[in-house]
């Protein structure tokens, strides 16, 4: 079967994909998994910056003191709650990386070749924390309005 081709998603991933946008990433234990018994759990920085080598080199070389920052002051706990109970799978081992559009807003219809109508067209596949301002050390979204058409789960902006 072939797939449909959605022209408005269609320029909502191209918009996207001029994209980059800088992740805290922490490892975790899944011990419940076999298949895969380690993931990382991220949080976004800076989101929908557009594409600039020369930011994207300024950036790389803050990398070694924004990650000691962040993992300094992380609160690994359920929710960031202060006062909660630690996690205890954390690893121990975390990164930063800048993710560039086609991947940071890769949904699950794009991963699947799923059709325009079928359920999880539109729902991200991976969790950067795309839709979320409020995890721990989001600084700024550029581009707000592409960020919420994500959000409403709509193909066109």
């Amino acid at each position: 079967m072939k797939k449909y081709e959605d022209p408005d998603k269609k320029l909502l991933k191209e918009q996207s994909k001029n994209t980059m946008n800088l992740v805290y990433g922490r490892e975790y234990e899944d011990d419940e998994s076999i298949s895969e018994p380690y993931f990382y759990s991220y949080s976004t920085v800076y989101r929908n910056m557009d594409i600039d080598l020369n930011k994207k080199a300024k950036l790389e070389a803050k990398f070694p003191k924004m990650k000691a920052y962040f993992d300094k002051n992380y609160i690994n706990t359920v929710g960031g709650e202060k006062d909660a109970k630690e996690v205890s799978n954390f690893t121990g081992n975390t990164k930063m990386e800048i993710v560039f559009g086609d991947e940071y807003y890769e949904t699950f219809g794009d991963r699947f070749s799923l059709n325009q109508d079928e359920e999880g067209y539109m729902t991200l596949y991976n969790d950067y924390g795309q839709l979320f301002n409020g995890r721990q050390f989001f600084k700024k979204d550029y581009n707000t309005e592409l960020t919420n058409k994500y959000k409403k789960g709509e193909k066109t902006l």
